[in-house]
């Protein structure tokens, strides 16, 4: 079976020659970042010998979990200039290019314009110098997303596959215990022995690793334990597979060594993940936050979690509170209501969250005329090498936008969140959303994500899958195939390329 993680940072960093400006002594730890709203300028120079017209910058919204691609303009002389509003007073995110196909960490503050300087050399980046409110030093900069690869290439699942062959039928605290282990271990053999990383480079990394793995394994003992049983036992025998009981609300005190009132946590968009995963676990059983007020609300929350994460109040129950809200808005697309407005009125008190809240829900209020039933199709039953054929004569004489996906997939579920801005420029459109995704993605959380991402929808076999990523030569995911209005290919995007470049993509393909 082929399971893939794509998160943000895992794309391969090629070994770059490259300078900074000398960052300031340094102390142990990263300055925390505060949830306060504002506007982050980045400017700066791409020289050398390759032409680039545009890059891609990545912002993580951690109030409302709402992650956005933006596509930076260069001019011709290879200066540019841009603003992005943040809902913290600095945030650190990353650049990329089709050119130099990398990612380069960088800071955004709203206190201090950002300046960043590249050299290129035929798409090799060849001299990095950075000026903002972190000075990260060269390796930090560039080696980053390289040494996130060699950590994640064995992440949770894949450890467990490789090193651990029995782990399907393990305890939970077991799997819990190994899982804390591999963590450890790796961060220890890649970040902390690393001579060249800064100190806050160290901690930037170390955080967005352990987040990541946690809030992608710890929280789906279940179908790991599954996934690992189909992967170590012939196809035959599947049927046999016996699910395991969910843990107990005790396993969840793993959380008190995380101390999740940190606000450094407000970097990683891992933090917004472990707070969704405890805001939707069926075993902690938090309520819904609805129309109810937010203290009382807080009330039975912390009744909950407080021995768990070992507090009750502070940073974590302000973003739980935003991101039960952000639960409303990106799954299921409802704007708040007049008592929930109300609610956030009464108790964060003309705030910046408050702000935050009602911007995202104006946001939501457009998005949502762009939004459509969600149609789950039966698959064809054609011969696998005529099932895409099949699939797009559905859909004659449209643009066809086909989003492979999964229900685990945290990078997938970004990108259905920014399409969303898309889909309600082009709603008149000659345009079709077609969703695949296959038995990876349990039916139960399938049919819940979907009333939230409409469109086309197809639930493959595992083979019908594998046929078909072979066939167009991919392996992650989220991936985007495009077919214009004759069925025919026309490119290939891993990894969403963002609105903009999709957008020009499409309107290329209209009369």
């Amino acid at each position: 079976m082929k399971y893939i993680f794509l998160y943000c940072f895992v794309l391969f960093l090629l070994s770059i020659n490259t300078s900074c400006s000398t960052p300031p002594e340094q102390v142990d730890t990263l300055p925390s970042p505060v949830i306060k709203q504002g506007v982050a300028k980045i400017s700066g120079n791409i020289t050398g010998n390759t032409p680039i017209y545009s890059f891609n910058l990545y912002i993580h919204a951690p109030v409302t979990h709402n992650n956005l691609t933006y596509e930076i303009p260069v001019n011709t002389d290879g200066s540019f200039e841009y603003e992005v509003l943040l809902e913290t007073d600095k945030t650190i995110t990353t650049i990329s290019s089709n050119v130099f196909e990398k990612y380069i960490q960088i800071c955004l503050s709203t206190e201090k314009e950002t300046i960043l300087n590249l050299d290129l050399n035929g798409g090799e980046i060849t001299d990095v110098t950075l000026n903002g409110a972190i000075s990260f030093n060269k390796f930090d900069i560039t080696t980053n997303s390289d040494l996130f690869v060699k950590m994640s290439q064995y992440s949770a699942y894949d450890s467990l596959h490789n090193e651990f062959r029995s782990a399907y039928d393990v305890s939970p605290d077991t799997y819990l215990r190994y899982i804390n282990e591999m963590i450890d271990y790796r961060i220890e053999k890649v970040v902390s022995d690393n001579q060249n990383l800064s100190p806050w480079g160290k901690i930037y990394l170390s955080n967005d690793f352990k987040l990541f793995c946690l809030s992608s394994s710890v929280f789906f003992y279940t179908g790991e334990m599954e996934m690992n049983y189909k992967d170590n036992n012939p196809k035959e025998r599947w049927s046999e597979f016996v699910v395991p009981e969910e843990p107990k609300k005790s396993y969840y005190s793993f959380l008190k060594d995380l101390n999740l009132n940190d606000p450094i946590y407000l970097y990683n968009v891992g933090y917004s993940r472990i707070l969704e995963q405890i805001l939707k676990n069926n075993t902690l059983a938090i309520p819904a936050i609805g129309d109810t007020p937010i203290d009382i609300w807080l009330r039975e929350v912390k009744e909950i979690l407080s021995e768990l994460v070992g507090f009750d109040e502070s940073l974590f129950y302000d973003l739980l509170v935003t991101h039960a809200f952000a639960l409303q808005f990106n799954d299921k697309l409802i704007p708040l209501s007049d008592k929930q407005k109300e609610n956030i009125h009464n108790y964060f008190k003309n705030s910046d969250i408050e702000t935050i809240l009602l911007q995202r829900n104006d946001e939501i209020i457009r998005l949502a005329k762009g939004k459509s039933i969600a149609v789950v199709n039966e698959t064809p039953v054609v011969e696998k090498e005529k099932l895409m054929s099949a699939i797009l004569s559905k859909y004659k004489r449209k643009v066809v936008i086909v989003d492979f996906w999964a229900t685990w997939c945290g990078p997938c579920l970004d990108a259905m969140q920014e399409i969303r801005g898309l889909k309600a420029n082009m709603k008149d459109k000659d345009v079709v959303y077609v969703y695949i995704t296959n038995p990876s993605s349990p039916k139960k959380a399938f049919d819940a994500k979907i009333e939230g991402i409409g469109g086309e929808h197809y639930y493959l076999s595992e083979e019908e899958w594998e046929y078909i990523l072979d066939k167009y030569e991919f392996t992650g995911i989220p991936t985007y195939l495009i077919f214009d209005k004759d069925g025919k290919f026309v490119n290939k995007y891993v990894g969403y390329p963002g609105n903009d470049v999709m957008e020009k993509e499409i309107t290329n393909l209209l009369p």
